[in-house]
């Protein structure tokens, strides 16, 4: 893929109401531009597939897309094959599947590990009473405070995220720092880091994610902070649905389900992290 190809790209993701930005697009093929693949009809794009490489440790799979009116001639099946062959030293391989497609990427051996529940809210509401709420939990633990992650700070993120989540993600924390949207904090009793919260804005909707943190009232306290910044704003998570707790709380703040993806993996062992530390997804195209 070349930078020229980003525009081509964008308009059949366009025609998916996709939330990705050309932004996201650049950043995948800056940190993996060998990984970052387009099927061509002669001149014309008309496909694309892309990967993050985590050392040959975990690759993520996403932004598989093939223009509607070049559905049905294989050439997702081609994209995929084509990837699969660059990452055959990985020792995992993981992508997030839409309902309709967990049958197909089983046929080329992957495994689903759990479920992932997108939800989205056209309007977040605002959340004074959780905050409020937020604010006596904190009085009654002194020592645990909430602070912004800046430049000097993402590299101690990054240790915390790569014990939680099993790889090292600093080019992924560093870009979504980078964003400047407000969406970034992170959760501190003494010197010790409980959790964090990273987002990006995207074409439809401000993502909220990766929430990664030791404790359900962590995630609520984090989740909280940066929701005042996006109030009035449509918003979207991916939440494992194991969090039932954290599920249910969004409900309550007026978020609802859009659609289910099931976390597949390919190779090696699911054990990429500690899954219990882990809340929201950077989303299906990040992983």
């Amino acid at each position: 893929m070349r930078s020229t190809d980003i525009e081509a790209v964008m308009q059949f993701k366009n025609a998916e109401n996709w939330n990705q930005t050309e932004q996201d697009w650049q950043f995948l093929m800056d940190n993996n531009p060998e990984n970052c693949l387009v099927a061509c009809d002669e001149d014309v794009v008309v496909g694309s597939v892309t990967a993050m490489n985590y050392n040959n440790k975990l690759a993520w799979i996403g932004m598989l897309l093939v223009s509607k009116a070049y559905r049905g001639f294989g050439l997702g099946k081609m994209l995929l094959n084509a990837i699969l062959e660059k990452l055959e030293a990985c020792e995992s391989i993981k992508l997030d599947a839409v309902p309709d497609m967990v049958a197909t990427y089983q046929k080329w051996g992957f495994v689903e590990e759990y479920k992932v529940c997108r939800m989205t809210t056209a309007k977040l509401k605002h959340i004074n009473e959780t905050r409020q709420r937020m604010d006596r939990d904190l009085s009654d633990e002194p020592m645990v405070k909430l602070l912004p992650i800046t430049e000097q700070t993402i590299a101690e993120i990054s240790e915390v995220d790569s014990h939680l989540y099993g790889v090292n993600r600093l080019n992924l924390l560093q870009f979504l720092l980078n964003q400047k949207n407000g969406v970034c904090s992170q959760i501190k009793q003494d010197d010790r880091v409980l959790g964090y919260v990273l987002g990006r804005e995207g074409s439809q909707y401000s993502q909220v994610g990766p929430v990664l943190a030791q404790s359900v009232g962590n995630v609520q306290m984090l989740l909280s902070s940066v929701f005042q910044k996006l109030t009035g704003k449509s918003v979207v998570v991916d939440v494992l649905m194991n969090q039932k707790e954290i599920i249910d709380w969004l409900y309550s703040l007026g978020f609802v389900d859009q659609r289910r993806f099931t976390r597949m993996y390919l190779k090696g062992t699911t054990d990429q992290g500690k899954l219990t530390k882990q809340y929201l997804t950077s989303g299906p195209e990040l992983g």
